[in-house]
């Protein structure tokens, strides 16, 4: 049986535009756990979404995780869960890190262009850059993986 399988995300309101989370609810839920906790140090105030995959068979599957807030230019916030079980003895399908490198490389570009066009009104649209790192985390994770279960052959 493998580790478990978790990813954090931060949610934190720009100070112009404080938010509140009102509700939390999972799309599916069956393959998730999930659970949103405030923060509130001075520095740094907002939530943590922690997110732990229950899926014990092997096989793809995705979910959205619905944020409801009290801010009137996002009443909700989507988060998308991605995630596929492999059977560890078979290992990493061959093109994962280079898939997930293209998937990281086009999230960059989105984000560029976003933050140069906005969206018309004066607002941007640009993804959250805790959503890139922790997608660059999660390739780091993988690599390390691969590294030990090749060195335990």
């Amino acid at each position: 049986m493998g580790k478990p399988i978790v990813g954090e995300v931060k949610i934190i309101p720009q100070a112009k535009y404080p938010f509140s989370v009102t509700e939390t609810k999972a799309l599916d839920g069956k393959n998730i756990l999930f659970k949103l906790d405030e923060v509130t140090n001075p520095q740094e105030k907002g939530y943590v979404l922690r997110v732990e995959n229950i899926k014990k068979d092997k096989g793809r599957y995705r979910d959205t995780i619905l944020l409801k807030t009290t801010s009137e230019i996002m009443p909700e916030l989507k988060i998308r869960i991605f995630g596929n079980i492999i059977d560890p003895k078979s290992g990493p399908p061959a093109q994962g890190d280079q898939n997930m490198q293209k998937f990281l490389d086009a999230i960059k570009k989105q984000q560029s262009k976003n933050a140069q066009s906005g969206d018309g009104q004066g607002q941007q649209k640009v993804p959250p850059e805790d959503a890139r790192k922790f997608l660059e985390q999660l390739l780091k994770q993988n690599q390390e993986r691969q590294k030990n279960s090749a060195s335990e052959q």
